[in-house]
């Protein structure tokens, strides 16, 4: 892996095209299967499970609800309940696969859509490979010491292992 700049992946992000059905939302596409399909983990009716290209750590991974929503007060239990298990699951996977020393969690997100974030509902999580200062959740989700990128033919790889763990 590499780590590249915010300002680089912002640039990368702007340029990125979506086809116009999905109205900006860069999740949405990740969802349908028409962005970053080859990073899918694992596909459920209502949610899907992505290895995250800009990840905060190798194995980062994002709980993407099928459906555009981004008010967590009117999303029904039921598909919560759904996003819980696959960020369970994903939990799971990756201690089998990467051996962290610990997983964070996380419901981000943003009311308006940013090139660094989106208002649809998804989950991050994220596995952290050492302790101190760089494990803190002020700096694993933040863009501000850039963000790791996956080299050719690693995230498949990685994605690959994952699926093999999967509980």
């Amino acid at each position: 892996m590499r780590v590249a700049d915010a300002e680089e992946l912002t640039r990368w992000i702007a340029e990125s095209a979506l086809p116009e059905r999905f109205h900006g939302c860069v999740m949405c596409a990740i969802a349908d299967g028409a962005r970053d399909a080859e990073l899918v983990v694992r596909r459920e009716p209502g949610a899907v499970v992505v290895l995250d290209r800009f990840a905060a750590s190798r194995g980062h991974l994002l709980v993407v609800l099928d459906a555009h929503e981004e008010d967590l007060a009117s999303l029904a239990w039921s598909s919560w309940e759904r996003m819980q298990r696959l960020a369970w699951e994903s939990s799971r996977a990756l201690d089998r696969c990467l051996k962290p020393r610990r997983i964070f969690v996380a419901a981000l997100g943003s009311a308006t859509a940013s090139a660094k974030s989106f208002p649809h509902l998804h989950l991050h999580v994220v596995p952290l490979h050492e302790d101190g200062e760089s494990a803190r959740p002020a700096h694993v989700f933040s863009w501000s010491r850039g963000v790791h990128v996956y080299e050719p033919g690693e995230a498949e790889a990685l994605v690959s292992g994952l699926r093999a763990a999967w509980p």
